[in-house]
């Protein structure tokens, strides 16, 4: 599986597996990880031996920020204190 803008498929595990019925219904669930955060999915099923019949499909998207968007808002965030306590400085002279 790869995405339009480069992220690939890093980590895909069956969550739960359950029998409807005796043979012919299954619930399953899967998690699939993608890196980096794919600005959109597509997923396509490709059934390699028999014929399958699709209910419903979920997905529930989340997304982690990279670390580099963690530190450009530590610095940011340095960058203000900074300057706030240059200004207190400056007032209590």
């Amino acid at each position: 599986m790869v995405a339009s803008d480069g992220a690939t498929l890093t980590d895909s595990r069956l969550v739960q597996k359950i029998a409807l019925d005796d043979t012919t219904y299954t619930h399953i669930v899967y998690d699939l990880t993608l890196k980096p955060n794919p600005s959109d999915e597509k997923i396509y099923i490709q059934p390699m031996y028999c014929q399958i019949y699709i209910d419903e499909i979920v997905i529930d998207t989340i997304c982690v920020p990279e670390p580099s968007s963690v530190l450009l808002l530590a610095v940011g965030a340095a960058g203000i204190a900074v300057l706030i306590l240059r200004r207190r400085r400056r007032a209590g002279s």
